[in-house]
């Protein structure tokens, strides 16, 4: 009988590493923390667009920031994802 030796491999690294060059990441932290710029004015209640990676996302401030605008062209961070929503404060704050 013929014994073949395989390498063991870990396939969603193989395929992160020949797509997209990075570490694979699950979508919901892949962004943490990053930094974007808002396109399209947000506040607590209003969703925006910020530009992250070169991709418009929707986006709002937290809850907790009532009465906060974010004009065009403000650099924020983001905090989590709601559902496809990013929640981020100014990088300033």
């Amino acid at each position: 009988m013929l014994k073949l030796a395989l390498p063991k491999v870990n396939i969603l690294e193989t395929l992160s590493q020949s797509l997209y060059l990075e570490p694979y990441r699950p979508m919901s932290t892949r962004y943490l923390l990053s930094k974007g710029c808002v396109v399209e004015p947000l506040s607590a209640n209003t969703v925006g667009r910020i530009k992250l990676d070169g991709v418009l996302w929707r986006a709002r401030l937290p809850q907790s920031a009532v009465g906060v605008t974010l004009a065009e062209g403000t650099e924020v961070s983001i905090l989590y994802r709601d559902e496809l929503t990013l929640i981020v404060r100014p990088v300033s704050a």
